[in-house]
């Protein structure tokens, strides 16, 4: 979708709105950037909050969760097997299995990890300009996480920890 504004050609500003691209269902905030110097341009671009994850549906009493089959993407990415996953969750291997079978609904506690980790991997994205260097980096022994990998500490209920390192590198810290 582009929306644009005008005023007078006359130095008065002009506002383009740009769809990312992105499904109607992530939840998006606007950032307004300039387009050039010499005009009053300014682009205006959804940024996403979502990665791989769409929101999560409630039940009658208003709990979220999440089917299984949603978080097949992500788990791709990561390149996690079953046993990998398994222990993301902390569930037995068989647990996973039967759950990925019936699409089971994840509860509450294991949809908000879930959300945290894409929350991790949409900051990685944005810190590393792609999937591609976020992968590598998660990949690679880090120094701020004991000299183990960030995808490791994310198997072991690491997110938080792994999301202050991207931040502190964020900010030009050495991670």
């Amino acid at each position: 979708m582009t929306h644009s504004k005008n005023k007078d050609t006359k130095g008065k500003i002009k506002v383009i709105r740009k769809n990312t691209g992105e499904p109607k269902n992530h939840k998006t905030r606007s950032a307004i950037t300039p387009s050039d110097e010499t005009t009053n341009e300014f682009h205006i671009e959804e940024e996403q909050h979502n990665l791989f994850l769409n929101e999560p549906s409630t039940n009658q009493y208003g709990s979220f969760y999440m089917e299984f089959s949603k978080i097949d993407g992500m788990i791709d990415y990561l390149g996690f097997n079953q046993s990998e996953v398994a222990e993301l969750l902390d569930l037995d291997s068989s647990t996973v299995s039967r759950w990925k079978k019936k699409d089971s609904k994840l509860d509450k506690f294991r949809s908000s990890y879930l959300f945290k980790l894409d929350k991790l991997l949409l900051i990685g994205k944005r810190i590393f300009g792609n999937l591609e260097d976020l992968k590598e980096w998660l990949e690679t022994e880090n120094v701020s996480l004991g000299n183990k990998k960030p995808v490791e500490v994310i198997k072991n209920n690491g997110v938080d920890k792994v999301t202050e390192v991207l931040h502190s590198l964020s900010w030009g810290n050495y991670s």
